[in-house]
């Protein structure tokens, strides 16, 4: 999990979050699901950032190769500065969280 910048060379990002994956996105594809449910959000797939394989490390490295089930995520910081958006958004995980775990054990 990582904070993003709500501003990138002067444009407004659009993603409330976004969810990082490689070859493997069956994870962020329940994730994507879940959180998209809410209307009000714009969660982003490799948006505002994707997996690579020259950039990245601990998915590609430690998680595909184990065929272990992961996805980054990105937060937009100014969601999360203060305590209420940082349980908020905690919460909203949370429930995402449990639906992925869930559907994976089906």
């Amino acid at each position: 999990m990582h904070g993003c910048a709500p501003w990138f060379h002067g444009h407004q990002r659009p993603w409330h979050a976004g969810l990082l994956y490689k070859r493997d996105r069956h994870l962020a594809d329940i994730l994507l699901h879940s959180l998209r449910a809410d209307p009000n959000l714009v969660i982003g797939a490799n948006e505002p950032y994707s997996v690579d394989d020259a950039t990245d490390y601990t998915i590609p490295e430690h998680s595909e190769p184990r065929g272990l089930r992961q996805v980054g995520i990105q937060l937009r910081r100014n969601l999360i500065a203060e305590e209420a958006g940082q349980d908020e958004w905690a919460e909203r995980l949370a429930r995402a969280l449990a639906c992925a775990s869930d559907a994976l054990i089906e």
